[in-house]
């Protein structure tokens, strides 16, 4: 699930990491998923991996007929957003983001992993790239020819609806505990971003572990050991699914990469609560 900026290298440069290797795109896709929407855009056409195609995450790659902020994506607005960068159901993608960006590129990663791409996250992403002292471009929008991806089959059980959620609060449902990834302010009422008609507060039974808590301060995702000490702070249920949720379902993609890069704590299922905050504190 992820790659290092050395491996990448790699992949991409002949031995002096200045010349690209020939042809080395035809099933690789560098792909910049960086949160942000234009501003993250803006970024990209300053400086981008050489190659690398730009994938606005909360504008293309969601649901834009949700009621709430971030919709996740049906398979066909998924196979739009990939066929307009003439991605190939085949290719390897490699997800990368600007310093202090990452919750695009985990958002991204669990929505095309759950639609079965093969999917990798540039770990530490541009950072860690331009940590090696390699090359970086201006970044263009993409002006080839669309590809054709055909059907795309999602694994099951990946996102919980708002009456899932509400049975768990009222006791109903014990397989999963709700990790809640807001900031310890958002979570105990004190949020100053309040969405209109969205009350303060959490999901009582919920456990509030910050996104943050999972990365390191250079962007990179803190090691299999440290996350798996994590849940055992918080006194985690292996035998029980993990669901995420955060403010607007952003953040909490931050988690869910976290606990299934700590693959050996044991969690039957990981999962995400779309709606998150922002649709529950509406509702209930």
């Amino acid at each position: 699930m992820f790659i290092t900026a050395e491996k990448l290298a790699k992949r991409i440069f002949e031995k002096d990491r200045k010349t690209i290797k020939k042809n080395v795109f035809t099933n690789l896709k560098v792909i910049d998923v960086s949160a942000g929407g234009e501003p993250a855009a803006e970024a990209f056409y300053k400086k981008a991996i050489p190659n690398a195609l730009f994938l606005n995450v909360f504008k293309t790659l969601k649901d834009n007929q949700a009621k709430y902020p971030n919709g996740f994506p049906s398979a066909e607005v998924v196979k739009e957003s990939l066929e307009a960068l003439g991605i190939n159901k085949t290719d390897e993608l490699v997800l990368y983001f600007h310093p202090g960006k990452h919750s695009g590129a985990t958002r991204a990663y669990v929505i095309l992993n759950h639609y079965g791409l093969n999917v990798k996250i540039l770990e530490g992403g541009l950072r860690s790239y331009e940590g090696l002292g390699l090359p970086t471009q201006q970044g263009t929008d993409y002006s080839g020819e669309r590809s054709i991806i055909g059907s795309l089959k999602s694994s099951k059980d990946l996102v919980v609806t708002l009456e899932e959620m509400h049975n768990f609060e009222e006791g109903k449902v014990d397989t999963f505990q709700v990790i809640d990834c807001r900031a310890a302010k958002s979570f105990n009422g004190e949020a100053t971003d309040n969405i209109e008609g969205c009350r303060q507060g959490n999901i009582e039974g919920s456990i509030n572990i910050e996104a943050s808590e999972f990365m390191n301060q250079d962007g990179t995702f803190k090691s299999e050991e440290e996350i798996c000490d994590l849940a055992a702070k918080h006194k985690l249920d292996p035998k029980k699914e993990i669901v995420c949720m955060c403010r607007t379902g952003i953040a909490a993609t931050v988690g869910i990469v976290g606990f299934m890069k700590a693959s050996s704590i044991g969690f039957p299922k990981i999962k995400l609560y779309d709606g998150s905050w922002s649709e529950y504190g509406s509702n209930y």
